[in-house]
């Protein structure tokens, strides 16, 4: 399957891409610098599998750049009409709903307030609200 590359920055001559569904592939990530490189767009490439990112400098035409990957089957590109992608806080809220979810299901609700009551501490530490203590978490939410 083709991964899916997503523009997290843009302007003029430079491009900076995430690939998370390869993230920590170092292989995937040279063979990518690679493959970039010989594009004739393309004036240097840099890569890191450790954050997915991939960093094009180009001569200035980042649509050439994005079909001659795409028809090099390298990455497909996210449709821009989804929007801005989610932030950090937004995508472990939605990540412990499916797990609340998933939990619920699989114990018939008997550990949906445990997994609610973490939940609620983790949103809380996401919003900026650090407890040292879990009384001091009960005592800002109760």
């Amino acid at each position: 399957m083709t991964p899916l590359a997503l523009v997290t920055h843009s302007s003029p001559g430079r491009l900076r891409l995430k690939v998370p569904s390869v993230r920590g592939e170092e292989e995937w990530f040279l063979a990518a610098q690679t493959q970039l490189a010989t594009c004739a767009e393309v004036r240097e490439v840099e890569v890191n599998s450790h954050t997915a990112s991939i960093l094009v400098h180009h001569n200035g035409n980042a649509d050439v750049v994005f079909n001659w990957a795409q028809t090099q089957g390298l990455f497909e590109m996210e449709d821009p009409s989804k929007g801005p992608p989610a932030s950090v806080a937004a995508t472990v809220r939605q990540g412990l709903n499916r797990f609340d979810n998933m939990l619920a299901a699989v114990s018939n609700g008997a550990l949906l307030t445990c997994a609610l009551v973490r939940g609620l501490q983790l949103n809380s530490i996401l919003d900026g609200f650090f407890f040292k203590k879990f009384s001091d978490f009960l005592w800002r939410f109760f």
